[in-house]
């Protein structure tokens, strides 16, 4: 049975996801952010003659008389449980939407001012180091982890969801770990010796301050974060290094 309509529904979030016969055991990310294996056959929803649908293919009218009769035995009905399950999933997914991004890049912010503080001399001369850490992500950087990410999720088959949604997330992640990470390389250069050695030292931070945090909020695997730290850290890198070698007299202590 093929047709443009078949869908199948997630594991997580019970959203109907359109079945595509060219991802049939391929994983896919479902908007929510579960990975879901694509099933070789799907199962149509069933509609009653109100046109209300069952994506079980139970049948609506069958079901809700069920519940009726559970519930007059003191039970709690599957359509209870399930909008209760369903309503604990849209807090989880807000949390992960709109909070978690915003703490990572409020706390990134103020971590980075506060690296600021510790690796120079005066407050000024901080304030200033970590405004224009902060807006080198927001204008440079931001932009480049949003390309990334859809680059990356376009050879991994995976989904960074909606686009709006997609944005302020890598721009909280790139901004706010990702100014953390810009802090603490800078001043590792600043402590060594200018060599290629330290590229390793900075891809390993970044891969944990900015890796950790984008496998937590879109539930990566180690694989799946490894490329889209690599693809998205390796240009970075190599700029921090280039100012490492333009301007070795104030990073590199040890020429």
């Amino acid at each position: 049975m093929s047709g443009p309509d078949q869908t199948y529904p997630c594991t997580s979030c019970q959203r109907r996801l359109r079945w595509r016969p060219d991802l049939v055991g391929r994983r896919v990310r479902c908007p929510c952010g579960a990975v879901i294996v694509v099933p070789d056959a799907v199962t149509e929803p069933v509609a009653d003659e109100d046109g209300a649908t069952d994506a079980d293919g139970s049948g609506v009218r069958e079901a809700a008389a069920a519940a009726g009769v559970f519930g007059q035995m003191g039970g709690r009905s599957a359509m209870e449980r399930r909008l209760e399950r369903r309503e604990d999933e849209d807090l989880g997914s807000k949390a992960m939407d709109v909070h978690v991004p915003l703490a990572f890049l409020i706390v990134g912010v103020i971590i980075n001012f506060a690296l600021w503080l510790i690796f120079v001399d005066g407050v000024g001369l901080a304030l200033l180091g970590g405004l224009g850490t902060v807006l080198g992500e927001a204008l440079i950087f931001a932009p480049l982890t949003i390309f990334v990410a859809f680059y990356t999720a376009s050879l991994i088959d995976t989904d960074f969801g909606p686009l709006r949604q997609a944005t302020f997330k890598l721009s909280a992640i790139a901004i706010g770990p990702g100014a953390v990470a810009d802090c603490l390389f800078f001043s590792f250069m600043s402590l060594a010796t200018f060599d290629f050695w330290i590229l390793p030292i900075g891809f390993l931070i970044f891969v944990i301050v900015v890796g950790s945090p984008l496998a937590l909020m879109y539930r990566l695997g180690l694989h799946e974060t490894a490329l889209f730290v690599a693809i998205l850290v390796l240009p970075r890198i190599a700029a921090l290094f280039g100012l490492g070698a333009v301007f070795k007299d104030l990073f590199f202590s040890g020429m």
